[in-house]
């Protein structure tokens, strides 16, 4: 029986004998009782429904159930954050961007992260983080007394509503979709506090028994939410995996000028390495694209020149493309790497944000473009960044006061994200998903180097000892 078939029950039950006994009463009585019955009802009410103590722990005990987020949390409506607080949060996310593609730059390979669902995914575990881990957070996303925790979490879900609006009024032109979801072990007892705050990313809910179980609920519900462009992301999870975060980000951008697909066409591309690739070269003259040249210090009494080339789409959103000038006459060998991995540093980023921004940045009047058709697939381990001293932060987190009331949680044991970008004449497709997953700390897993020895238990004499350091 639902809760309101209840409260339909106790009404019409109860109501005759409720009226007979207020009417018994003396006059000046009779508000004080009905009001008396009201706070009765309430409470009755209140208890059916589960409200009677709010600092009871969330248990989730559905096997496999999709738990209602409207029976869960109520998320309040807050008023919007100004475009100053807004353009503030902006610069957050860039810097954090930076050190974020500063990271991924190490891998000597092309890569693509997408930021909507890296960010979210940081947001989630910031969240439900220990306190100690939620002061590493706010030192990592430059968080303050303005700009608190609270404001950060608003911001990003008022920058995705910025952009699925967006995506409903540009009809075909634009689209954008930001999903989140949660798995849960059964019978695992969550903090109710970290659990609403969790709770503000609207994500579904799964409940799962074993490992197994969630990796084909995840990964389905991944490929239904990537339009099937993001498969099988979760496998090989460990049997002691107990919660997981995951997050995917889709967007489709049409060029506000496409190539024209008839004058595509083979051509040389210069690769870092020195070699060089036949690809699909897409062609077009235009009035309307932005060009321009910046001279930016990227190294000491070095001075680099850099093209910029802006491709908007609709919805007030661009591509820009980076290229040192240098490479136009350059076929030989090229460390990028070095060479050109400032540019995304702040002070250097900044310069070219600005100049962007600024009237030097000009329409090009009949510019020739030529940019390569091409599709690029990434995935990274983010826990494998070992240089960066937050990712091992997080790592080596405690969980369990914070968001579970036993110790059955320990750091984040893998974050692991998986990009492809896809570029055609008419536009450009981005689809990111990420997962995040911890692990019960009721275990012992020797994977790596360790010594050994073995004794006699009745005199405590070592029999034999040793070490494993590869295997």
């Amino acid at each position: 029986m639902s809760i309101s078939q209840i409260g339909n029950y106790l009404y019409t039950t109860t109501s005759n004998s409720i009226s007979y006994l207020i009417s018994r009463l003396p006059s000046k009585y009779k508000i004080l009782g009905a009001f008396a019955v009201l706070i009765i009802v309430k409470v009755a009410l209140d208890k059916l429904r589960g409200r009677g103590n709010t600092e009871q722990n969330v248990k989730i005990t559905e096997k496999s159930s999709l738990v209602e987020k409207k029976n869960i949390v109520t998320i309040s409506k807050t008023k919007e954050l100004t475009q100053d607080e807004m353009a503030n949060f902006s610069k957050k996310v860039n810097l954090f961007s930076m050190k974020v593609y500063q990271n991924y730059a190490k891998k000597d390979d092309n890569f693509i992260f997408f930021i909507p669902n890296l960010v979210a995914i940081f947001s989630m575990i910031y969240s439900i983080a220990p306190q100690d881990l939620k002061e590493i957070f706010a030192k990592e996303f430059q968080l303050d007394d303005q700009f608190t925790e609270e404001k950060w979490h608003r911001a990003l879900q008022q920058l995705n509503d910025s952009l699925m609006k967006r995506s409903s009024y540009a009809a075909n032109k634009l689209t954008y979709d930001a999903s989140n979801a949660i798995a849960i072990k059964n019978d695992t007892q969550l903090k109710p506090d970290a659990y609403r705050t969790v709770m503000q990313y609207q994500p579904e809910v799964f409940c799962f028994n074993t490992a197994k179980e969630i990796e084909q609920t995840a990964n389905q519900w991944i490929k239904e939410k990537t339009q099937g462009k993001i498969q099988d992301l979760v496998k090989d999870l460990d049997p002691n995996t107990v919660f997981m975060l995951i997050t995917t980000a889709i967007f489709g951008g049409k060029f506000l000028h496409a190539f024209d697909k008839g004058k595509t066409e083979k051509a040389n591309f210069f690769n870092a390495n020195g070699t060089k690739t036949s690809v699909d070269m897409m062609f077009m003259r235009s009035d309307y694209i932005r060009y321009g040249e910046l001279k930016l210090q990227l190294h000491k009494d070095t001075e680099t020149t850099l093209e910029i080339l802006e491709l908007p789409f609709h919805g007030h959103i661009a591509m820009i493309i980076v290229k040192p000038r240098v490479l136009k006459y350059h076929t030989g060998t090229y460390d990028f790497e070095t060479k050109m991995n400032p540019v995304m540093e702040e002070k250097n980023f900044q310069k070219l944000i600005n100049y962007i921004d600024s009237p030097d940045f000009k329409l090009r009047r009949a510019f020739p473009i030529e940019v390569p058709k091409f599709t690029s697939k990434h995935e990274i381990i983010l826990t494998d960044l070992k240089d960066w001293e937050f990712i091992t932060q997080i790592k080596n987190a405690n969980f369990a006061g914070s968001f579970a009331t036993k110790k059955i949680l320990r750091g984040i044991d893998e974050i692991v994200s998986r990009t492809i970008f896809e570029m055609k004449e008419d536009g450009v497709t981005v689809v990111g998903a990420c997962t995040a997953t911890m692990k019960s700390s009721d275990c012992c897993k020797i994977n790596g180097p360790f010594l050994y020895f073995f004794y006699d238990q009745q005199t405590n004499t070592i029999l034999g000892s040793g070490r494993v350091l590869n295997l």
